[in-house]
């Protein structure tokens, strides 16, 4: 995914570059592009984040049954 992504933002720049806009335009529209980016990583990250606990405490929870069955 990473690869991917670094594709994405590789190609997105090139054509960036390339394009029949003043530089200025471009800068602004590379920051916003870059922010956005960066809020929708944030967002994951938050939604792994917050699925990893739950996974854990799943596991944790599934450790004390069977630790409750024990001899």
């Amino acid at each position: 995914m990473k690869h991917f992504l670094t594709g994405v933002a590789t190609g997105l720049a090139i054509a960036y570059l390339i394009a029949p806009h003043s530089g200025k335009n471009t800068r602004n529209q590379l920051a916003t592009a870059v922010n956005n980016q960066k809020v929708d990583l944030e967002e994951q990250w938050l939604r792994i984040e917050s699925q990893w606990e739950k996974t854990v405490e799943q596991v944790r929870h599934l450790i004390d049954t069977i630790k409750s069955f024990a001899p």
